[in-house]
Protein backbone atom coordinates (compact mmCIF):
# COMPACT_ATOMS: atom_id res chain seq x y z
CA UNK A 1 0.00 0.00 0.00
CA UNK A 2 1.44 3.64 -0.84
CA UNK A 3 -0.02 6.90 0.08
CA UNK A 4 -1.88 7.07 -3.42
CA UNK A 5 -3.92 3.90 -2.66
CA UNK A 6 -4.91 5.74 1.09
CA UNK A 7 -5.97 9.28 -1.23
CA UNK A 8 -7.68 6.89 -2.92
CA UNK A 9 -9.75 5.35 -0.68
CA UNK A 10 -10.73 9.19 1.25
CA UNK A 11 -11.48 10.25 -2.43
CA UNK A 12 -14.07 7.70 -2.96
CA UNK A 13 -15.53 8.47 0.98
CA UNK A 14 -15.09 12.28 -0.28
CA UNK A 15 -17.16 11.45 -3.55
CA UNK A 16 -19.33 9.14 -3.37
CA UNK A 17 -18.50 6.43 -5.62
CA UNK A 18 -15.72 5.44 -7.91
CA UNK A 19 -16.62 7.15 -10.63
CA UNK A 20 -16.86 10.83 -9.35
CA UNK A 21 -13.68 9.71 -7.58
CA UNK A 22 -11.44 8.83 -10.44
CA UNK A 23 -12.82 12.41 -12.06
CA UNK A 24 -11.30 13.81 -9.05
CA UNK A 25 -8.33 12.07 -8.80
CA UNK A 26 -7.57 11.76 -12.46
CA UNK A 27 -7.75 7.84 -12.64
CA UNK A 28 -10.26 5.66 -14.76
CA UNK A 29 -12.84 3.93 -13.17
CA UNK A 30 -11.13 0.58 -12.77
CA UNK A 31 -7.85 2.26 -11.56
CA UNK A 32 -9.68 3.39 -8.83
CA UNK A 33 -11.61 -0.21 -8.20
CA UNK A 34 -7.83 -1.74 -8.35
CA UNK A 35 -6.49 0.91 -5.61
CA UNK A 36 -9.76 -0.23 -3.12
CA UNK A 37 -9.44 -3.78 -4.09
CA UNK A 38 -5.45 -3.92 -3.19
CA UNK A 39 -6.13 -1.94 0.10
CA UNK A 40 -9.01 -4.33 1.24
CA UNK A 41 -7.00 -7.77 0.65
CA UNK A 42 -4.05 -5.98 2.06
CA UNK A 43 -5.89 -5.12 5.77
CA UNK A 44 -8.87 -8.23 5.33
CA UNK A 45 -11.28 -5.74 5.25
CA UNK A 46 -14.49 -4.60 3.51
CA UNK A 47 -14.34 -0.75 3.45
CA UNK A 48 -17.64 -0.28 1.25
CA UNK A 49 -21.04 -1.86 1.58
CA UNK A 50 -21.58 -2.40 -1.93
CA UNK A 51 -25.15 -3.84 -1.86
CA UNK A 52 -26.36 -0.35 -1.25
CA UNK A 53 -26.99 2.66 -3.54
CA UNK A 54 -25.20 4.58 -3.06
CA UNK A 55 -22.65 2.60 -1.83
CA UNK A 56 -21.92 4.09 1.55
CA UNK A 57 -19.00 3.06 3.98
CA UNK A 58 -18.71 0.16 6.71
CA UNK A 59 -17.64 0.74 10.05
CA UNK A 60 -14.42 -0.74 9.41
CA UNK A 61 -14.03 1.84 6.57
CA UNK A 62 -15.52 4.93 8.37
CA UNK A 63 -12.54 3.76 11.08
CA UNK A 64 -9.90 3.25 8.46
CA UNK A 65 -10.74 6.66 6.63
CA UNK A 66 -10.64 8.56 9.74
CA UNK A 67 -6.66 7.10 9.70
CA UNK A 68 -5.68 7.62 6.60
CA UNK A 69 -7.06 11.11 6.31
CA UNK A 70 -4.20 11.72 9.60
CA UNK A 71 -1.68 9.74 7.57
CA UNK A 72 -2.43 11.81 4.37
CA UNK A 73 -1.78 15.06 6.74
CA UNK A 74 1.29 13.94 8.10
CA UNK A 75 2.64 13.03 4.84
CA UNK A 76 1.93 16.51 2.96
CA UNK A 77 3.54 17.73 6.64
CA UNK A 78 6.55 16.01 5.64
CA UNK A 79 6.57 17.08 1.83
CA UNK A 80 6.02 20.67 2.92
CA UNK A 81 9.19 20.75 5.45
CA UNK A 82 11.91 20.22 2.50
CA UNK A 83 9.65 21.82 0.08
CA UNK A 84 9.73 25.69 1.61
CA UNK A 85 8.58 27.16 -1.35
CA UNK A 86 5.59 25.45 -1.73
CA UNK A 87 1.94 26.38 -1.06
CA UNK A 88 0.04 23.08 -1.60
CA UNK A 89 -1.40 21.07 1.11
CA UNK A 90 -3.91 20.87 4.49
CA UNK A 91 -3.19 23.14 7.37
CA UNK A 92 -4.92 22.55 10.65
CA UNK A 93 -6.45 26.13 11.80
CA UNK A 94 -7.70 26.75 14.78
CA UNK A 95 -9.66 30.27 15.78
CA UNK A 96 -11.23 32.11 18.86
CA UNK A 97 -15.08 31.96 17.89
CA UNK A 98 -15.26 36.26 17.89
CA UNK A 99 -12.76 36.14 14.48
CA UNK A 100 -15.21 33.07 12.78
CA UNK A 101 -17.82 35.80 13.24
CA UNK A 102 -15.63 38.55 12.03
CA UNK A 103 -12.69 38.54 10.21
CA UNK A 104 -11.89 35.07 9.41
CA UNK A 105 -14.44 34.53 6.54
CA UNK A 106 -12.83 37.84 4.48
CA UNK A 107 -9.52 36.29 4.91
CA UNK A 108 -10.64 32.73 3.66
CA UNK A 109 -12.35 34.09 0.24
CA UNK A 110 -9.11 35.68 0.00
CA UNK A 111 -7.10 32.89 0.58
CA UNK A 112 -9.26 31.10 -1.81
CA UNK A 113 -7.81 33.23 -4.82
CA UNK A 114 -4.38 33.79 -3.51
CA UNK A 115 -3.11 30.58 -2.51
CA UNK A 116 -5.96 27.75 -3.94
CA UNK A 117 -3.56 24.69 -3.10
CA UNK A 118 -3.85 25.10 0.25
CA UNK A 119 -7.02 23.15 2.31
CA UNK A 120 -8.10 24.55 5.25
CA UNK A 121 -9.26 22.49 8.24
CA UNK A 122 -11.15 24.98 10.80
CA UNK A 123 -11.72 24.26 14.54
CA UNK A 124 -13.39 26.87 16.90
CA UNK A 125 -12.39 26.53 20.83
CA UNK A 126 -11.64 28.89 23.17
CA UNK A 127 -7.48 30.70 23.61
CA UNK A 128 -6.31 28.22 25.87
CA UNK A 129 -7.14 25.11 24.51
CA UNK A 130 -5.93 26.49 21.22
CA UNK A 131 -2.54 27.09 22.81
CA UNK A 132 -2.32 23.74 23.76
CA UNK A 133 -3.19 22.38 20.31
CA UNK A 134 -0.38 23.98 18.66
CA UNK A 135 1.92 23.59 21.65
CA UNK A 136 1.02 18.92 20.91
CA UNK A 137 1.15 19.22 17.30
CA UNK A 138 -2.73 18.79 16.45
CA UNK A 139 -2.78 22.37 15.59
CA UNK A 140 -0.43 24.22 12.93
CA UNK A 141 -1.35 27.48 13.79
CA UNK A 142 -4.57 29.25 15.54
CA UNK A 143 -6.18 32.65 16.08
CA UNK A 144 -5.96 34.00 18.90
CA UNK A 145 -5.63 37.06 21.14
CA UNK A 146 -2.03 37.83 22.60
CA UNK A 147 -0.86 35.38 25.05
CA UNK A 148 0.18 37.14 28.02
CA UNK A 149 2.57 35.89 29.19
CA UNK A 150 3.73 34.02 25.55
CA UNK A 151 5.04 30.60 25.45
CA UNK A 152 8.65 30.22 24.91
CA UNK A 153 7.87 27.49 22.50
CA UNK A 154 5.31 29.60 20.34
CA UNK A 155 5.58 32.51 18.44
CA UNK A 156 2.79 35.05 18.05
CA UNK A 157 1.88 37.30 14.98
CA UNK A 158 -0.08 39.92 15.12
CA UNK A 159 -2.14 41.04 11.93
CA UNK A 160 -5.10 43.69 13.97
CA UNK A 161 -6.23 45.25 16.81
CA UNK A 162 -9.80 45.58 17.93
CA UNK A 163 -11.56 48.14 20.04
CA UNK A 164 -13.92 47.16 22.53
CA UNK A 165 -17.31 48.95 22.87
CA UNK A 166 -20.57 49.11 24.90
CA UNK A 167 -23.37 47.64 22.85
CA UNK A 168 -27.14 48.36 23.77
CA UNK A 169 -30.43 47.97 22.19
CA UNK A 170 -31.86 51.38 20.72
CA UNK A 171 -30.34 54.51 20.01
CA UNK A 172 -29.19 56.63 23.28
CA UNK A 173 -27.85 59.95 22.93
CA UNK A 174 -26.48 61.47 25.65
CA UNK A 175 -25.69 59.02 27.45
CA UNK A 176 -21.79 57.64 28.55
CA UNK A 177 -20.50 53.90 28.34
CA UNK A 178 -20.11 54.19 32.72
CA UNK A 179 -24.01 54.91 32.58
CA UNK A 180 -24.95 52.05 30.60
CA UNK A 181 -23.02 49.59 32.44
CA UNK A 182 -23.78 50.61 35.66
CA UNK A 183 -28.02 51.48 34.72
CA UNK A 184 -28.61 48.27 32.73
CA UNK A 185 -28.53 44.10 33.37
CA UNK A 186 -24.94 42.98 31.67
CA UNK A 187 -24.63 40.29 29.17
CA UNK A 188 -20.90 38.78 30.52
CA UNK A 189 -18.73 37.12 28.16
CA UNK A 190 -17.44 33.95 29.50
CA UNK A 191 -14.70 34.79 31.77
CA UNK A 192 -12.42 31.55 30.83
CA UNK A 193 -12.07 33.41 27.56
CA UNK A 194 -9.14 36.00 26.80
CA UNK A 195 -11.51 38.43 25.40
CA UNK A 196 -13.53 37.60 28.48
CA UNK A 197 -10.61 37.73 31.12
CA UNK A 198 -9.66 41.54 29.18
CA UNK A 199 -13.19 42.62 29.77
CA UNK A 200 -13.10 42.33 33.17
CA UNK A 201 -9.98 43.42 33.60
CA UNK A 202 -11.08 47.10 32.52
CA UNK A 203 -14.15 46.81 34.55
CA UNK A 204 -12.10 46.30 37.27
CA UNK A 205 -9.56 49.11 35.93
CA UNK A 206 -12.70 51.53 35.81
CA UNK A 207 -13.65 50.71 38.97
CA UNK A 208 -17.59 49.66 37.41
CA UNK A 209 -19.60 46.83 38.78
CA UNK A 210 -22.08 45.36 36.86
CA UNK A 211 -25.18 43.37 37.34
CA UNK A 212 -24.71 40.21 35.68
CA UNK A 213 -26.80 36.77 35.40
CA UNK A 214 -25.91 35.71 32.36
CA UNK A 215 -22.37 34.72 31.11
CA UNK A 216 -22.41 33.72 27.19
CA UNK A 217 -19.39 31.91 24.88
CA UNK A 218 -20.33 33.96 21.35
CA UNK A 219 -20.36 37.26 20.06
CA UNK A 220 -23.51 36.14 18.50
CA UNK A 221 -25.18 34.84 21.49
CA UNK A 222 -23.96 38.06 23.23
CA UNK A 223 -25.64 40.16 20.14
CA UNK A 224 -28.68 38.31 20.24
CA UNK A 225 -29.13 38.88 23.80
CA UNK A 226 -28.68 42.25 23.49
CA UNK A 227 -30.77 43.28 20.78
CA UNK A 228 -33.82 41.23 22.40
CA UNK A 229 -33.97 44.13 25.17
CA UNK A 230 -31.73 41.79 28.05
CA UNK A 231 -28.88 44.11 28.93
CA UNK A 232 -26.01 45.79 27.68
CA UNK A 233 -22.71 44.15 26.97
CA UNK A 234 -18.85 44.66 25.69
CA UNK A 235 -17.63 43.40 23.07
CA UNK A 236 -14.64 43.57 20.78
CA UNK A 237 -15.34 45.88 17.35
CA UNK A 238 -15.10 43.92 14.51
CA UNK A 239 -13.05 44.53 11.38
CA UNK A 240 -13.25 43.60 8.04
CA UNK A 241 -16.12 45.28 7.09
CA UNK A 242 -18.13 43.08 9.13
CA UNK A 243 -20.59 45.39 10.66
CA UNK A 244 -22.46 45.41 13.40
CA UNK A 245 -26.75 44.81 13.43
CA UNK A 246 -28.58 47.86 13.26
CA UNK A 247 -30.90 49.66 16.41
CA UNK A 248 -27.88 49.39 18.21
CA UNK A 249 -26.06 52.02 20.67
CA UNK A 250 -22.21 51.32 20.30
CA UNK A 251 -19.89 53.38 22.60
CA UNK A 252 -16.15 53.20 23.03
CA UNK A 253 -14.93 51.57 26.32
CA UNK A 254 -12.54 52.99 28.02
CA UNK A 255 -10.38 55.81 28.19
CA UNK A 256 -8.24 55.51 25.03
CA UNK A 257 -10.74 52.82 24.31
CA UNK A 258 -9.31 49.28 25.29
CA UNK A 259 -8.18 47.09 22.09
CA UNK A 260 -7.42 43.56 21.81
CA UNK A 261 -4.93 42.18 19.49
CA UNK A 262 -5.24 39.52 17.05
CA UNK A 263 -2.62 37.36 15.54
CA UNK A 264 -1.65 34.11 14.23
CA UNK A 265 -0.31 31.53 16.97
CA UNK A 266 2.44 28.93 15.52
CA UNK A 267 5.19 26.71 16.92
CA UNK A 268 8.40 28.95 17.11
CA UNK A 269 10.43 26.33 15.29
CA UNK A 270 6.89 26.26 12.28
CA UNK A 271 8.36 23.46 9.84
CA UNK A 272 4.46 25.26 7.83
CA UNK A 273 5.83 28.56 7.36
CA UNK A 274 5.34 27.80 3.56
CA UNK A 275 1.64 27.76 4.68
CA UNK A 276 0.91 29.74 7.76
CA UNK A 277 2.69 32.61 6.12
CA UNK A 278 0.11 33.13 3.02
CA UNK A 279 -3.06 32.69 5.73
CA UNK A 280 -1.02 35.48 8.03
CA UNK A 281 -0.90 37.89 4.65
CA UNK A 282 -4.68 37.33 3.87
CA UNK A 283 -6.01 37.77 7.15
CA UNK A 284 -3.77 40.91 7.52
CA UNK A 285 -4.86 42.46 4.22
CA UNK A 286 -8.34 41.75 5.57
CA UNK A 287 -7.97 43.71 7.92
CA UNK A 288 -6.85 46.91 6.39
Amino acid sequence: MDIKSLQTVVSVADHGGFAAAAGALGLSVSGVSVHIKLVEEEFGLALFDRSRRPMRLTEDGKAFVERARDLILDWERLGGEFKPGATRGALKVGSVHTAVSGILPVALLKMQETAPGIQLRLTTALTHILEAGVRDGTLDAAIVTRPDPLPADLSFSPFCEEEMAVIARGVQPDISYRELLQQNAYVRFNRNGRVGALIESGLFSEGIQVKSFMEIDTLEGVLSLVQSGLGVSIIPVRNAGVGMPDGLTILPFGNPPLKRELGLLTPERNARRNLTDPLLQALYESSQ
